[in-house]
């Protein structure tokens, strides 16, 4: 398990562990702020890409901050010549590879929602690096055999999100009295709980038929950023009594306009249900992204002091 300190990646050790994997998971420094699960192995990137032994390998590793991949492109070569060499290994080992990738590959789509055969257009130089990473596992598919199942996320909200990640920071905006969108906040995104990810990649480590696939992992659902920033003042409010002013601020330049992912296709694979708008521990619900963003604010507000 790469990033394994990470959102995503520490929630998905703990599934496989109670699972009874034997989980290693890479960190590149400590595991602060995160609780390794009892039973992880940790190890550091180095040691799998040249020593691993390994019969599955879930990438969630490498620069998740748009921000940064644009200001230290750098990044993006450090990552993919990573990539490449964990591939090598997982092949030498004949291990099955989930790569967590995103939404953002698919740049500016005018057809929405998006299928999986949409072209690749990324905007941004985080989502060629994702879009890049996806074309080496394919052809390590196709060229080695390598089992490989590609998994697109929508936006994932739902706890201890990363700095960077939407939520949080219109969250911790809000508790600075004001949220600044980036423009008019017209624009849209697919907001998945991130409980529904931790399922879908613990079924694409067993389903034999997903292999040499690339599925999205979203809700199918668009949620425009005003209507998401409403409702974390509201949550705001109801939790805190705090208020916020919400401003429009200048659009970005590698904004990716509307976005919901069209989710057949995994829903058919059984790699999501056929109930997504139904929270996992929560009665049906249509608007399910709601509860997930408001387990984001609780946990915004009880670290306060921490962030």
């Amino acid at each position: 398990m790469t990033g394994a300190t990470g959102f995503v990646g520490n929630l998905v050790a703990w599934r496989l562990v109670a699972d009874g994997h034997h989980v290693i998971g890479t960190t590149r420094g400590s595991w602060k702020p995160r609780v390794p699960p009892k039973g992880v192995e940790p190890a550091f990137p180095f040691e799998m890409i040249h020593h691993g032994v390994f019969d599955a390998l879930v990438h969630a590793a490498g620069p998740s901050n748009v921000r940064i991949c644009h200001e230290q492109p750098v990044v993006v070569g450090d990552a993919l010549k990573d990539w490449a060499r964990l591939l090598e290994r997982a092949w030498e080992n004949r291990a099955r590879v989930v790569l967590l990738s995103s939404h953002s590959v698919y740049g500016r789509q005018e057809v929405q929602p998006i299928s999986e055969t949409a072209a690749l257009h990324p905007r941004s130089i985080y989502g060629a690096m994702k879009a890049a990473q996806e074309q080496l596992a394919m052809a390590f598919f196709h060229a080695k055999s390598l089992p490989v199942v590609v998994l697109r996320c929508a936006t994932l909200v739902g706890g201890a999100e990363r700095p960077d990640a939407l939520v949080r920071r219109i969250t911790e905006s809000a508790m600075g009295g004001t949220i600044t969108l980036d423009g008019d906040g017209s624009q849209t995104r697919d907001l998945l709980d991130v409980n529904y990810v931790v399922e879908a990649i613990a079924r694409a480590l067993v389903l034999q038929e997903v292999v040499g696939e690339t599925y999205n992992i979203g809700s199918g659902v668009a949620v425009p950023i005003t209507e998401l920033a409403f409702f974390v003042t509201q949550e705001a409010v109801i939790k805190t009594g705090w208020r916020a002013a919400i401003v429009q601020g200048p659009p970005r330049a590698h904004e990716e306009g509307p976005l919901a992912l069209a989710i057949d296709k995994a829903i058919a694979a059984k790699l999501l249900p056929d109930f997504v708008g139904r929270p996992l521990d929560l009665d049906w619900n249509p608007e399910a992204w709601r509860h997930a963003v408001s387990r984001t604010v609780a946990w915004c507000l009880e670290n306060h002091d921490a962030t």
